[in-house]
């Protein structure tokens, strides 16, 4: 999906005022970092390998699904 400035690169929604995201995306994001910390003391797993868990996880929602799939993406570009 092409983005412009202001635009999360996502879904293409405006961005939240000096952020990369959307609202949306933005709060997924901040939700995927605070529990990655947990996930991280408690199984030793490395960023990308917690994304793909996640992102598998049947209660993961959609926002989050398309952060991670793009996410992913962007690593692998």
């Amino acid at each position: 999906m092409e983005s412009g400035v202001c635009e999360c690169p996502v879904c293409g929604r405006p961005k939240v005022e000096s952020g990369k995201y959307c609202e949306y995306h933005s709060r997924a994001m901040d939700n995927l970092k605070s529990a990655f910390e947990h996930w991280k003391q408690a199984l030793g797993i490395r960023w990308e390998d917690y994304l793909k868990r996640v992102q598998a996880l049947d209660e993961t929602g959609r926002w989050v699904k398309e952060l991670i799939e793009y996410l992913i993406a962007e690593a692998d570009s």
